[in-house]
């Protein structure tokens, strides 16, 4: 199941399926016994112990500085916080799937899908529209402008006042 290594970009989607192809593989006879691997699992099963009826969160937490436009650094990539959070220490949670920023208070500022490569940035942009509403013109500089369309962009560029000319 797992020759050729496989590609996971999504955990819990390759779980999913990893569960469905373990269920087909249990209807086969063991290579030895001539009993399949479902009823030897089920003989094992009642030998086990109870799981805890808590679940038991798997993650790491590290303390992070924020640079000047929110973002964290976490295994070589970028996150984004919320605008009051610049140059602010945050903690960093992550699992497996998910990366948390947190406060000071470990409350959650904001919830990212973890990235896994060098130098890749997840952005949300909710928290930075106030600011971007206070501060039209800034929008020119920001990445979220590059995404844009360019259609957007010249339309944008025609409404957003420069600052030359907002005297």
């Amino acid at each position: 199941m797992f020759v050729p290594v496989p590609t996971i970009l999504d955990f819990s989607q390759f779980n999913q399926e990893l569960f469905e192809v373990c269920n087909k593989d249990a209807k086969r006879n063991h290579y030895v016994k001539s009993v399949t691997i479902e009823s030897l699992f089920q003989e094992d099963q009642a030998q086990m112990l109870p799981l805890n009826e808590v679940p038991y969160e798997i993650f790491l937490i590290e303390p992070r500085k924020a640079d000047n436009y929110a973002k964290v650094t976490f295994d070589n990539n970028l996150y984004s916080s919320s605008p009051k959070y610049a140059q602010e220490n945050v903690y960093i949670k992550a699992s497996s799937d998910k990366v948390w920023i947190l406060n000071q208070s470990y409350e959650i500022i904001m919830e990212h899908k973890r990235l896994y490569g060098n130098g890749l940035q997840s952005m949300k942009w909710l928290p930075y529209i106030d600011l971007m509403s206070k501060r039209p013109s800034a929008i020119k500089y920001t990445t979220f402008y590059q995404e844009l369309p360019d259609n957007w962009q010249k339309y944008l560029e025609n409404r957003i006042p420069r600052a030359s000319e907002k005297a």
